[in-house]
């Protein structure tokens, strides 16, 4: 685990191989280092916590999450059918109480948990508001969200251009350092920002833990 969460440098490689769109490359080849949005959301989750995580993608974070013990159990949620596939088959093979459903997560309806993370996905949603009341209505009383958004800048980099290259489904929805059109959406979807701050050099993360109002 990197313990300085601003240094995305030290989490280049996890970033640029495979471009996370590889079955298991943090588990298999990044060898389960987190990154530091991971991190972030780790240090937010109380321990035992139920997880559901919307736009979970292979299931890595839970799988991580689980083995770290933080999470009791998790439930994830994502459209990338290969990516369910090995995460199911890996939670069943060494035993970790972590489900996965390829499926639309505005659809989604289970039963409710903790904490629910939505890293990095309001972005990409025709309808943050929407992902957003998802969220809000899976949570326990006492429950929390929190949610990861890039900050919108102009890559400086050449592998932050060449990274664009690679994600056709690029950004719907810009999100500001100051967090107003974050917390204007939390508040639409009835939800209360209670915590928020900024992570990373470069491409820098908005982190928000959010409350039902």
């Amino acid at each position: 685990m990197i313990d300085d969460l601003t240094n995305v440098e030290a989490n280049r490689s996890h970033y640029s191989a495979g471009n996370g769109r590889v079955p298991g490359w943090q588990i298999t080849v990044a060898k389960g280092v987190l990154d530091a949005r991971q991190c972030a959301i780790l240090r937010e989750i109380p321990t035992g916590s139920t997880v559901l995580d919307l736009g979970c993608a292979d299931g890595s974070f839970l799988i991580l999450a689980r083995a770290a013990g933080t999470i009791g159990c998790g439930h994830g949620v994502d459209l990338w059918a290969e990516g369910i596939a090995w995460g199911n088959h890996y939670c069943a093979t060494i035993g970790y109480d972590v489900r996965l459903i390829c499926m639309d997560i505005a659809g989604y309806l289970w039963a409710p948990v903790d904490v629910v993370v939505l890293g990095e996905v309001l972005e990409h949603a025709p309808s943050p508001v929407v992902l957003l009341n998802t969220a809000a209505n899976h949570l326990l009383p006492g429950g929390r969200c929190i949610i990861t958004v890039p900050v919108s800048r102009p890559p400086y980099t050449p592998d932050e251009l060449l990274r664009l290259q690679h994600e056709p489904d690029e950004h719907i929805h810009q999100y500001g350092a100051d967090g107003h059109q974050l917390r204007k959406q939390c508040l639409e979807a009835g939800l209360r920002v209670t915590k928020a701050f900024l992570l990373g050099q470069g491409w820098v993360n908005l982190i928000a833990v959010a409350e039902p109002i």
